[in-house]
């Protein structure tokens, strides 16, 4: 084992590393359930120990209002531009549709792809509710949140136009539809997820690293909301003895993420135009 783990070394992190010692601890207690396996647990504890399980990890060089802005600058190219292939202008625009929802109720993957119609998406004349049953969710919390009010004209286009324009006459209730019709399978989310944010950002980003991205976004440029992180997130604690928010927290905690994303737009704005505005200046110069 020790050798095991000194090969390992060389190739992968301590955590990978003592998942899979820990997996080993597994199979070898199922082979031989009288056997003392209680030194392989250890091994397998202790690389997890070593390994800093509660250290941050290091901030991922993009922010939650960029990756926004994208999604609505996409959707919206999308909107004006001829249709040559609808199935593959729906893929593009659910796509675009989803990253944008991602970071903006960034809810873990498991809840967003197991989103139905029927159940999760409550269409009123004031706009779109998300609703999560508390079996959604990690911690058990039943949530409803508002859908982001930017993406909400979107939201509308993609359930009357584009997700029956996947579906190819087929019947489901399942939110996310895939290429062939089918609902969309994590695996196939996460892995085009990756090849999407590494192509246009430089960044293999898969769907919890939007979580970490929004955290971080609100901790750095809207520090006074940061109390909003557990309930975005879907946290009940910040620590073991903390009460649970009731439902309202996780809808007002959206709300202001939402402003939050606002103001980091407008800056990103000023920023960008302060910026060719002195480029043309030193032209002249």
């Amino acid at each position: 084992m020790s050798a095991f783990i000194d090969e390992g070394k060389q190739r992968l992190k301590l955590r990978p590393i003592s998942n899979q010692v820990l997996s080993l601890a597994v199979v070898a207690r199922g082979f031989d359930k009288d056997g003392d396996w209680s030194w392989l647990y250890h091994a397998a504890r202790s690389l997890y120990e070593q390994s800093n399980p509660h250290q941050l990890k290091p901030p991922i060089p993009i922010t939650a209002a960029e990756l926004f802005e994208w999604s609505l600058s996409l959707l919206n190219r999308l909107e004006d531009s001829p249709v040559s292939d609808p199935v593959v202008h729906a893929m593009r625009f659910r796509q675009a549709l989803m990253v944008g929802l991602l970071i903006a109720r960034p809810v873990r993957v498991r809840a967003l792809m197991a989103m139905t119609v029927s159940k999760h998406v409550e269409v009123s004349e004031h706009g779109i509710t998300l609703c999560f049953a508390a079996e959604d969710m990690k911690d058990k919390k039943a949530r409803r949140m508002p859908f982001p009010e930017p993406l909400v004209p979107f939201m509308l286009r993609y359930l009357d136009i584009h997700r029956p324009a996947l579906l190819r006459r087929k019947n489901s209730d399942a939110l996310w539809i895939g290429q062939r019709g089918n609902p969309m399978s994590i695996d196939s989310f996460t892995s085009g997820l990756a090849l999407l944010t590494e192509r246009v950002f430089g960044l293999t980003l898969r769907p919890h690293a939007f979580r970490h991205i929004a955290a971080t976004s609100i901790a750095t440029y809207a520090p006074e909301h940061v109390g909003i992180i557990r309930d975005i997130l879907g946290h009940s604690t910040l620590q073991t003895a903390e009460r649970h928010y009731n439902r309202a927290t996780a809808v007002e905690a959206s709300r202001r993420l939402q402003e939050v994303l606002r103001n980091l737009r407008s800056e990103s704005r000023k920023r960008a135009k302060t910026e060719r505005r002195k480029r043309r200046t030193d032209k002249r110069e």
